[in-house]
């Protein structure tokens, strides 16, 4: 489980790239914005 941090942040991040490139409503735009801004508050290493 040690690298479980490091997993849910390349999780996020494609989820935000996905959202933000993809995203055809203003609100999933939105969404992806915010999960990039928590993929990057997020610690590489804990």
């Amino acid at each position: 489980m040690k690298d479980a941090p490091g997993i849910i942040k390349i999780f996020l991040g494609a989820i935000a790239t996905f959202l933000i490139v993809f995203g055809i409503h203003w609100l999933a735009i939105l969404a992806g914005v915010i999960l990039g801004i928590i993929y990057f508050v997020i610690p590489k290493r804990i």
